[in-house]
């Protein structure tokens, strides 16, 4: 479709518009500005070509979280210790060339992993809740 703009937008269901999340309303100053949030059918809105903030509801995530994984070098097994709040976290294992070679959900702030079937070299580790990065690091096998 066409907007009021004269460009193209497509309307993806269930996502919003490949213009945004929510539609943009343009007002007599012929600025174009970002419909954040509808109340009872009242547009609250930036007063100011810019951006907004959508809030989702969702608990914040640690930021700056610490991921330790011992020993490192490793040869049978290792230990990862995280920080409060990242339990339940899904644990990824990559080799170098990005290959995914150990995938599992954390359980607890501390947790003995298996690592005996995984070949000498280095890998990248990922923690991730819900798909969002929380941690990075880097493992060794022997």
């Amino acid at each position: 479709m066409i907007n009021d703009l004269g460009e193209e937008e497509h309307i993806i269901e269930g996502v919003g518009s490949t213009t945004g999340f929510v539609e943009r309303i343009n007002y007599v100053d012929s600025e174009t500005y970002l419909n954040c949030l509808s109340v009872d059918s009242a547009a609250l809105y930036e007063d100011q070509p810019g951006s907004c903030s959508i809030h989702y509801g969702l608990e914040e995530l640690p930021t700056n979280a610490r991921l330790n994984l011992y020993p490192n070098p490793a040869t049978g097994s290792i230990t990862i210790r995280t920080e409060p709040g990242m339990d339940k976290s899904d644990l990824h294992v990559l080799d170098l060339s990005g290959r995914l070679v150990l995938s599992l959900t954390l359980r607890g702030t501390e947790q003995k992993i298996d690592v005996s079937n995984l070949s000498p070299g280095m890998y990248a580790v990922d923690l991730r809740a819900n798909g969002i990065p929380l941690a990075l690091g880097e493992l060794i096998i022997e």
